[in-house]
């Protein structure tokens, strides 16, 4: 009710800002604003008045105006004064009428000063008086009732900060509760919910008793109502589950769940309902284990909480999450392996396979299968004809469920939730008859008349069955009475249905997305249906039929569902009516202006048979598709049909499995059917380059087969009509000659659609990327595969096409194209002939904005030999976008500085150049000044240690080190320095005398110390300066101890501007002029507790909105960075995917901006919390957890006693039994439940069905994080490295330091899971589990990045180009103890700031690329293991863990690559959870949480 909580207001007497106007105020003042009235004296409010007026009453400038006082709050004086008013101010009102207007001519007349009024006219006067006044003591008397009403005694006066005395009736606020109630359905609902359980609850409180007869006899009443509804009215079901849900009513049947939740379109409180059940379930099953499917009893009969899973993952399935109805049923439900894959079939959209697995387990296990589910094989299979579009079979279907075939009893409860629907769909289409078989048609008669006819009759003289109808079958009554030529009745029914849809809409759940999205669906027809009732009504009355004909239809071919998400049962509804439209109005046209409306119906219905089947083969339903390219072909349009049929050929070719005896024929069929292919000359350009792009697309897949099975060609050669499409060429007899016929073929169907195209067409940039994709794929596929079958092509010139098209799409602002940016590099590496080809497109390039998102790749190739090719593009960036290219180049500049010496002299001059572009005085000084917000201790080491690792190289140059010391005098070892805050100063004063002299004068003994002198340093920093933490500090908190000009900085003091960080992301035109400038910082600094205690900086700026950045000194925060950028790819390559970009799946990125080698910014994200700080907080009690992590360190210290290196317990645990690890995380995981984090994300949420979407949100990003983590190698995922989102539910993962791999090959005890999956990230997922909420997810991500993972490859080649320091540091520790290098060589490599050591991170690339190949995470983890810790002894142990054992892991019985992502994702599924990895992990991971 407030804008501030009350805590934040004002109360004291000296506050002047309180508006007490009780009536005239429209905000929401506090209730308690009259007790104010005292503290307004006459005097407060004269205070507010100008002091040249005398009088608090201005002058009356309008009749009946009332004086100023009244505006404040009316006290009784002011009503008392108002009350004299009332009786001094009266005035007649203007004359308005002509008897006014007569009496006034009197005065008009000359000489007369006065008039006599007649004894009439003044009784009259007095009487209007007389009611004047009597009306106005009315208001008065209102006015002071409800004043009085509104006032509240003032007992005492306020301090500042403290909260007044407030005193409210109840009714104060069930009044506008109940008002408010009466006009919102969703507010009603939730104060009728309220009130309930708050009544019940009282009871039991006050009673003191845990007799729960009350409780229960208001759970039996909402059964009984539940059961008895009809209306099933959606805020009535809604308030009656949540009531349950609240009572933890678990005594419920889940059908009457199911059912009253599906008529209510309250899906999600059905959910959220039937899983509380399943948590809290009956005392007998508590010993089942539900991580494992639940057994089918004796006799097929399902047990109770069985059939809860049934009636669960089928509501799952109303909500339009079939995935999620998949990973249940299969899990928890079902009992054979055909019902497994039936559903998994139908969920892949292959609804005929589907079907056919239902029909095969009905036939084969009716007998052994409990009815609930049997009948849920029913329901499915009804389900696949739908989408099938077989309203023949449906109907069949629907005649055999009824008794006798009675179609009245489709209004019995049993037959009409479910049966009615059907009914009314599938009759309504059968215009001609029903086909009993493929070839018998009974056709419609007088004697044997469409059911529907009938039932639809009878149904509209039956007021209730009347409304049912048009409430829930609108367009199909409609559609009925049209084609009896009732166009009065059925534009009626239509026009009427509004109401009910509007209401039913308004009445539905806010969070239910997909109930208010089907709703939104179905008004799409109902206004065509509407449309056309008014369309054909024009005509009939307008002698322009034509026009209004071609207005109609070009309006219908103008909106269609989507191809790719719409299902096909929705298009069918559209384009079925819309036929219809055609089918009637040959029967309402005038003969003269038939012909020519028959040619605009001809056009609109191709284009609907044509976007039909388009929509089919998109979504792969072939017979669908096919049944449509029939359709065409029966019109004469070959063409089309031809094409649609080649295109499901190569569909069904591809889809076929690799073992199926059929695949070979089905292969040959596809390219005999391509190589006889024709276009039509005259064909339209799109539908030309569409035929063309198909063909290629076929020629490079049988190509490809070639290259797998060879023996597919041995089938191709030996088929006749493969020899004759090639004329019996006999050197295509040649496998080598087969693949060039085939490339070459594919190559020219590109050559000939160029030649027809021109840039003004809108299909040219799509030609541009499919070409240059073409190539590009090719040449791929030579440089991965060297020792497969290539054919003879010009590399070159396949290279330059690349390169042109490429850009050249980009140019056309083609996104697409822009992601393989870094493709372009590594070919111009590749193949520097087409250098100059990129070098000439780039300078005539006008989206130099593209450029942005790459240029960290574009600055890591300076100083290569393809420089040349980049500079141009890197100028024209840096004279359109500097401050975007400032902070990267300026790192790069930093090494560049080191090894200038070594560069080409053209390269020095060029970034010489570049380097005068971008320089910036006032950036220097802000860069200079950030790192002095990191402690003085931490920036001495980060020195030293820097020294340490490049002066002892002979590459460093003299200067660099000069340049280095200068920067550490200026932060730390001149306490003259102004700019110095007491912090710094307070260190320079201390320390910086004998700093200096063990480095001598401006540094000049850095060069030459010796690895003595640096430990002596490094011993001296250790024992004299690292004593105090910032936090302890005087003024610790505040920007000027640290930096005095950062806190007096402002805009207006400088000629430069500082634009605010992180406002370039690549992703579209950025506007500089627009960008928001840092205005000021303020004055606190939040210091963080981590070692190297960050600071957070809150940054003003000129746009008037706050950013708040985490300033972190001494770190390369290029891997953050870099990883950040790897996460935008990866959401832009998922985004394709249709089940991530339908459920809006990706991760949380957020600004790294590293500004120079030793210091950077990041993003600060608000409303987060830590993950181990949320599941204390809903624990509350730290000893819990100190206890857990007490007995898990004890238990390690046990497997090595008396050792006294903690990391030699680790490694004698690696060789204990599975038996013991296991137990041993059972007991230290039983402190506290699993579901802890699951309440803690129910605590977050408003209701129980924002619950689901909070939780759906923590699933999808935990998947996200997962897969994304593994790929990149991301390690130390311990609980403070999680982001909880206390708005969505979204984890968000920070801190990168440890990735490809690194965690696992570097730490003294590698961490041996993919990912994090321990007990409360599973357990926030219950009753789901990660089968039923994780897994398909984590599928789905997976199989997108393997798609295109090209992309992800070529982005990751930065570090391979500019590798990490770190990165090369560990490169020179690994090749010494693998022996890579000699003793003599590695003396040289150690410390050197130069050597390149690019094998280190192309073997991380590798690793990488073989995650995306499929390759079992177990081989992926022994290969890391191997890389670093292969001559440890404790090695074998831990190759025995990332195998596991055959009878228990999946992962072991997988072979060293995995057939399909699935078997991918079960493997490291299977790792992520074995206690055996994760009973050894380090202890400070906390993999027991």
């Amino acid at each position: 009710m407030f804008e501030n909580p009350l805590p934040n207001a004002r109360f004291d007497a000296d506050y002047q800002q309180i508006n007490t106007s009780w009536r005239k105020n429209l905000s929401m003042s506090p209730l308690f604003v009259s007790s104010q009235e005292e503290e307004l004296s006459m005097d407060d409010i004269e205070h507010k008045i100008r002091a040249t007026l005398k009088s608090l009453d201005f002058s009356q400038t309008q009749p009946g105006a009332v004086s100023l006082l009244y505006s404040f709050n009316p006290t009784d004086e002011v009503l008392n004064n108002y009350s004299d008013l009332i009786q001094d101010q009266v005035r007649d009102a203007p004359p308005t009428n002509s008897s006014q207007m007569k009496s006034l001519e009197a005065y008009s007349q000359l000489g007369k000063r006065f008039v006599k009024s007649t004894k009439n006219k003044t009784s009259n006067y007095f009487v209007r008086q007389q009611e004047r006044l009597q009306k106005r003591l009315r208001k008065y008397q209102s006015y002071k009732k409800e004043a009085n009403e509104k006032k509240v005694e003032l007992y005492r006066n306020y301090r500042l900060g403290e909260l007044p005395d407030i005193q409210i009736g109840y009714m104060d606020i069930i009044k506008p509760l109940e008002k408010l109630a009466c006009s919102d359905y969703n507010i009603s609902r939730m104060i009728y919910c309220n009130l309930v359980v708050s009544i019940v609850k009282n009871s039991l409180e006050e009673t003191r008793s845990e007799d729960l007869e009350f409780q229960d006899e208001v759970i039996d009443a909402i059964k009984m109502n539940l059961t008895n509804s009809t209306q099933c009215f959606t805020p009535t079901i809604a308030s009656f589950l949540r009531i349950c849900f609240d009572l933890n009513a678990t005594k419920f049947d889940s059908a009457l769940i199911k059912k009253v939740s599906t008529k209510s379109n309250n899906h999600h409180i059905g959910i959220a309902f039937l899983e509380n059940q399943l948590l809290k379930h009956d005392a007998d099953d508590e010993d089942d284990n539900r991580s494992k499917r639940i057994r089918v009893s004796e006799g097929g009969h399902l047990r109770h909480e069985k059939k809860k899973w049934i009636d669960l993952s089928l509501l799952f399935k109303e909500i339009d999450e079939p995935e999620i109805f998949q990973g249940t049923y299969q899990n928890y439900v079902a009992s054979n392996n055909l019902s497994k894959n039936a559903i998994a079939a139908e969920v892949g959209m292959e609804y005929a396979r589907a079907y056919n697995l239902f029909k095969e387990a009905k036939d084969t296990l009716l007998a052994k299968t409990d009815p609930k589910e049997t009948s849920l094989w029913d329901e499915e299979m009804l389900r696949c004809f739908e989408q099938l579009t077989q309203w023949d079979d449906i109907a069949i279907q629907v005649g055999k469920a009824l008794p006798n075939t009675d179609y009245d009893k489709l209004w019995e409860p049993g037959y009409k939730d479910f049966y009615l629907n059907y009914f009314m769909k599938s009759f309504t289409r059968l215009r001609q008859g029903i086909s009993l078989s493929a070839n018998e048609l009974e056709g419609w008669t007088s004697d044997n008349a469409n059911p529907i006819f009938k039932f639809i009759r009878e149904a509209l003289n039956s007021t209730s069955k009347k409304n049912y109808l048009i409430e829930h079958f609108p367009c199909e009554v409609s559609i009925t009475e049209m084609r009896q030529k009732n166009y009065n009745s059925g534009r009626y029914i239509i026009r009427n249905s509004y109401d009910s849809h509007l209401n039913e809409w308004a009445t539905i759940h806010p969070l239910a997305h997909t109930s208010r999205l089907k709703k939104l669906i179905e008004l799409q027809r109902m206004v065509e249906v509407e449309d056309y009732f008014e369309f054909l009504a024009d005509i009939k009355s307008s002698p322009d039929n034509l026009y209004k004909t071609k207005q109609f239809f070009s309006l219908l071919c103008h909106r269609y569902p989507n191809t790719h998400v719409d299902s096909m049962s929705i298009w069918d509804d559209i384009i079925d009516t819309r036929l219809l439209f055609i089918e009637d109005l040959k029967d309402n046209i005038s003969q003269g202006s038939a012909a020519n409306i028959a040619t605009i119906t001809r056009q609109a219905k191709k284009e609907f048979l044509e976007k039909m089947a388009e929509a089919a083969y998109n979504q792969s339903i072939d017979n669908v598709a096919i049944k449509y390219l029939l359709k065409l072909r029966d019109m004469d349009q070959n063409d089309v049909y031809r094409f649609g049929l080649l295109q499901q050929r190569y569909v069904q070719s591809a889809k076929m499995a690799k073992d199926n005896p059929k695949r070979n024929k089905a292969i040959a069929t596809t390219l005999v059917k391509c190589l006889e292919h024709k276009i039509p000359e005259n064909f339209p350009v799109d539908k030309t380059f569409n035929n063309r792009l198909l063909m290629s697309k076929i020629y490079r897949f049988i190509f490809n087969e070639i290259q797998d099975d060879p023996n597919i060609f041995r089938d191709l050669a030996r088929s006749g009509s493969v020899k004759n499409s090639i004329n019996n060429d006999p050197s295509l007899l040649s496998i080598y000659k087969f693949a060039d016929f085939l490339e070459e073929s594919g190559y020219q169907q590109f050559n000939k659609i160029e030649e027809k195209l021109t840039k003004e067409d809108e299909i040219y940039t799509k030609c541009l990327w499919e070409f240059g994709r073409y190539c590009d794929d090719m040449l791929r596929f030579i440089q991965d595969s060297p020792n497969k079958l290539h054919p003879q092509i010009n590399q070159k010139h396949y290279s330059e096409i690349v390169v042109k098209n490429y850009l050249k799409a980009m140019d056309r602002g083609s996104k697409i194209a822009a992601e393989r940016f870094p493709r372009l590099l590594e070919l111009i590496e590749m193949y520097p002939e087409s250098g100059e080809i990129f070098k000439e497109y780039s300078n005539s390039f006008n989206g130099t904005w593209m450029y942005i998102q790459w240029i960290p790749q574009l600055v890591a190739v300076l100083d290569t030999l393809i420089a040349q090719f980049v500079f141009p593009s890197i100028k024209r960036l840096a004279e359109a976008y500097p401050n975007a290219l400032y902070y990267p180049f300026h790192i790069s500049f930093e090494h560049y500085e080191i090894i200038k010496d070594k560069l080409d002299a053209k390269n020095v001059e060029n970034i010489e150049q570049i380097n005068a572009m971008l320089r910036s005085p006032l950036k220097e000084e802000f860069l200079l000044e950030l790192r002095r917000l990191t402690d003085p201790e931490h920036i001495l080491k980060d020195f030293i240690d820097f020294i340490q690792s490049v002066v002892s190289s002979q590459d460093t140059p003299k200067s660099f080190v000069v340049n280095a010391f200068d920067q550490i005098s200026q932060l730390l070892l001149n306490p003259y320095n102004t700019r110095l805050g007491i912090i710094p100063k307070a260190f320079a004063i201390k320390y910086a005398t004998e700093l200096r002299e063990m480095m001598g004068k401006n540094g000049s003994k850095l060069a030459n110390l010796s690895s003595k002198d640096i430990t002596k340093i490094l011993n001296y920093c250790e024992s004299s300066t690292q004593k105090t933490s910032s936090g302890s500090k005087t003024g610790a908190n505040l920007l000027k101890s640290y930096s005095p000009w950062l806190a007096k900085f402002k805009i207006g003091d400088h000629v430069e501007d500082l634009e605010i960080p992180g406002q370039y992301d690549g992703l579209n035109i950025p506007y500089p002029e627009y960008h928001a400038k840092i205005a000021r910082f303020d004055g606190s600094v939040l210091v963080m507790t981590s070692m190297r205690k960050p600071k957070r900086v809150r940054i003003y700026g000129t746009d008037e909105k706050e950013y708040k950045f985490l300033v972190k000194g001494g770190e390369d925060l290029r891997l953050d960075q870099r990883i950040q950028q790897l996460f935008t790819v990866m959401n832009n390559v998922i985004s394709k995917n249709g089940y991530c970009a339908r459920q809006e799946v990706n991760i949380v990125t957020y600004t790294v901006v590293p500004m120079a080698s030793n210091i950077g910014i990041i993003e600060w994200v608000d409303d987060t919390k830590p993950l181990r700080a949320c599941i204390e907080e809903e624990v509350n009690s730290k000893m819990l957890f100190n206890r857990m992590q007490g007995l898990y360190r004890a238990w390690i210290s046990k497997c090595a006693p008396g050792t006294k290196r903690f990391t030699e317990s680790y490694q004698k645990a690696f060789a204990e039994s599975r038996e013991n690890v296991t137990k041993h995380m059972e007991d230290t995981t039983s402190y506290i439940e699993s579901t802890v984090m699951r309440n803690y994300l129910m605590r977050l949420a408003s209701s129980p069905e924002a619950f689901l979407f909070i939780r759906k949100g923590f699933a999808h990003s935990l998947a996200t994080i997962s897969i994304f983590g593994y790929i990149l190698g991301i390690g130390d995922r311990h609980l403070e490295n999680f982001l909880l989102d206390l708005k969505s539910g979204r984890l968000i993962p920070i801190d990168f330091g440890h990735a490809f791999g690194s965690a696992t090959e570097l730490l003294p005890i590698p961490e041996l899971v993919p990912f994090r999956l321990t007990r409360q990230l599973v357990g926030a997922l219950e009753p789901l589990g990660i089968s039923g909420a994780l897994e398909h997810v984590m599928v789905y991500i997976l199989q997108a990045i393997r798609d295109d993972k090209e992309i992800l490859i070529n982005t990751m080649d930065v570090f391979v180009k500019e590798p990490l320091l770190d990165w090369k540091k560990s490169a020179i520790k690994q090749a010494k103890s693998q022996n890579k290098v000699s003793g003599s060589e590695s003396d040289d490599m150690d410390g050197s700031y130069g050597h390149e050591v690019k094998w280190y991170p192309q073997k991380k690339m590798d690793i990488a690329r073989r995650k995306l190949d499929g390759d079992n995470p177990s081989e992926i983890l022994i290969t890391e293991l191997m890389n670093g810790h292969q001559n440890q002894s404790y090695i074998e142990s831990l190759k025995e863990i990332a195998k596991g054992h055959p009878n228990i892991n999946y992962r072991a019985k997988v072979g060293k690559k995995c057939s399909n992502v699935q078997e991918q994702v079960k493997c490291l599924i299977d790792l992520a959870t074995d206690p055996l990895a994760l009973g050894v992990a380090w202890v400070g991971w906390q993999s027991y949480i």
